[in-house]
């Protein structure tokens, strides 16, 4: 047990309040905040420090509060009697405050008084209105509680209001102007209300038609729910199997292979550009490997089988892979638009050239050409 400060008394002194500082580490770091100690340590660091504090009186002052109590503080300690002292020792160090001071007789006092007050006063739930309507509704022939009255009140004055709002609708739609000629009977019965179309919250499936013309010349009409959802196609390790199902044009062209159907009629890969741009999201990621097969269909398409397994060998006579294949022919797509580009700027020079020669005034029935004359035609 160590001593260490407690409640301040009134001429500044401390009282002498004695702590066992093996605690758990939770009861240390609160002791050393409310001490003003480092509290970030381990357990033997917390007790040297609160050792070293215990031993050095010199050190209590600073747990004494500097300032004054808020006006507010003493208001409140003026209300409720209550001493008040603003030092920070009161919430860290253990009082007597906890413990009960009540006898059993004065316990068993206070049960006999409770059970005495709940007799008299009994709970009763509240009558939400809906639960009563509940219970009317689905027990007609039981007996309704003296509480429900108010509650079965409301529920008639509600239908009451829900007739005259009808009626008040059936009088406004008989002032509208007929449009066949069995209303205008002079009948004096209320004439029944008309029966509105509901209106589902799904969206009709969209009735627009596309047209597609197939190899063949003809003409397949489809609309989006006919066009199915694209399927898995991968020629990586089978490239020979794309010019089959990519044009319905083709001498290769095999119908049984195409990936899908419409109303009958198989549907080429070279079509799906088309097809699938009246659904613009699946066509968004279908394009890119579109254009790559269409690059290598068309390219084997242009050729033969052999000469373009030799034009996609390597030197040590193995076949290229479809990647390495694509490489190459968008390297030969990138330098041939460099090549038309180049000889069709060359011919446009060519072409302003000799827009300017013809424009140019002749001096004599000579045109001089380098260090040649020839006669002017």
């Amino acid at each position: 047990m160590l001593p260490f400060p407690g409640k301040p008394t009134p001429d500044g002194e401390f009282t002498m309040v004695y702590l066992d500082v093996n605690q758990r580490n939770t009861v240390l770091q609160q002791w050393c905040a409310g001490f003003g100690l480092p509290k970030s340590g381990n357990k033997a660091q917390m007790v040297t420090c609160l050792h070293a504090f215990s031993g050095d009186s010199s050190r209590w002052d600073s747990t004494k509060a500097h300032l004054k109590p808020k006006q507010s503080t003493l208001r409140h300690n003026r209300l409720f009697e209550e001493a008040g002292s603003s030092s920070r020792l009161l919430s860290v160090l253990p009082t007597d405050d906890t413990f009960d001071n009540q006898t059993m007789e004065e316990k068993n006092g206070i049960l006999a008084w409770a059970a005495r007050f709940k007799a008299k006063n009994p709970y009763h739930p509240p009558n939400h209105p809906l639960r009563q309507v509940t219970r009317v509704g689905h027990g007609a022939s039981a007996p309704a509680a003296p509480s429900s009255g108010g509650a079965i009140v409301h529920v008639h004055e509600d239908i009451q209001h829900i007739k005259d709002s009808l009626a008040l609708v059936t009088s406004c739609l008989n002032l509208l102007p007929s449009s066949s000629p069995s209303s205008s009977s002079s009948s004096p019965s209320t004439p029944p209300l008309p029966v509105l179309p509901i209106v589902s919250d799904v969206p009709a499936p969209s009735s627009k038609s596309f047209t597609l013309t197939l190899g063949n010349g003809t003409r397949l009409s489809f609309t989006v729910d006919d066009v199915p959802e694209p399927s898995f196609l991968s020629f990586a390790k089978d490239l020979e199997s794309l010019p089959p199902i990519w044009s319905d044009m083709s001498p290769l062209w095999e119908p049984s292979k195409a990936p899908f159907s419409i109303h009958g009629h198989p549907i080429a890969l070279v079509h799906w550009r088309e097809l699938y741009h009246c659904k613009p999201h699946q066509w968004n990621r279908l394009k890119k490997r579109w254009h790559e097969r269409k690059m290598i269909a068309e390219h084997w398409l242009g050729t033969t089988p052999a000469l373009f397994w030799a034009e996609f060998t390597n030197p040590k006579g193995e076949r290229l892979s479809y990647t390495a294949i694509l490489s190459e022919l968008q390297r030969l797509l990138m330098h041939g638009m460099a090549q038309t580009f180049l000889i069709s700027s060359h011919m446009r020079s060519m072409g302003r050239l000799m827009c300017l020669a013809n424009r140019l005034p002749l001096q004599s029935s000579f045109v001089t050409w380098g260090r040649h004359s020839v006669p002017h035609m």
